[in-house]
């Protein structure tokens, strides 16, 4: 759920512009950056499932569109 990661964040762009630096930033509740190895491990299972959303979106086959996965209450 979003407690267990509040924000996750690619950051791309530096004082002069656009930056090569595109790790991702994790926040925690307080908005402090926290590295990825420090995430609890329910987190890191959050994060997981994230990213698998994310692949079915971008580049899967779309498994999720056939669901209720993105209806709104």
């Amino acid at each position: 759920t979003r407690t267990d990661i509040p924000a996750l964040e690619r950051l791309v762009i530096g004082a002069g512009g656009f930056d090569t630096d595109t790790s991702t930033t994790y926040l925690d509740e307080n908005g402090n950056a926290v590295k990825r190895k420090a995430l609890s491990k329910q987190a890191k299972k959050t994060l997981h499932d994230y990213e698998l959303i994310q692949y079915d979106m971008t580049a899967g086959k779309g498994y999720l569109n056939d669901t209720n996965f993105f209806a709104v209450k």
